[in-house]
């Protein structure tokens, strides 16, 4: 098995770009001796065009040579780090590790305040909120 590290930030310029991961991952998958690909992460994610890019010739190769391909997301695999992970066979994580977030954060709205103002609804109510 060959392990390819994605750690960091995945964008231009960093040890976890698309010019960087592109190589290493044409190599081992061209590799006679490995069977199968490791993707080691730990990285807060970052730019989602570097992952598309990498994640299109993981899905290639996988595709030409047949290879499985692991995902072990050490402490974090969220974001851009996430999405290069769902291109795996496989995931595996551990009990703690932060893992998802795809691009986005989602805020609720909290009218609480705004309906004490206009006497809606009673100071001493519990706030309620859903997902």
């Amino acid at each position: 098995m060959a392990i390819v590290n994605v750690t960091g930030a995945i964008g231009s310029g960093q040890l976890a770009s698309a010019e960087e991961l592109v190589p290493v991952l044409e190599k081992v998958f061209q590799s006679r001796k490995v069977k199968a690909i490791a993707l080691n992460i730990d990285s807060p994610g970052g730019q989602p065009f570097e992952a598309e890019r990498v994640g299109q010739t993981i899905e290639r190769l996988k595709a030409e040579t047949g290879k499985p391909v692991y995902a072990f997301i050490g402490n974090t695999g969220a974001s851009a780090a996430y999405r290069l992970a769902l291109h795996a066979d496989r995931i595996v994580d551990g009990k703690y590790s932060l893992v998802g977030s795809i691009g986005a954060v989602i805020t609720g709205w909290d009218f609480h305040k705004l309906a004490e103002k206009w006497k809606l609804v009673s100071v001493s109510m519990p706030r309620v909120f859903t997902k």
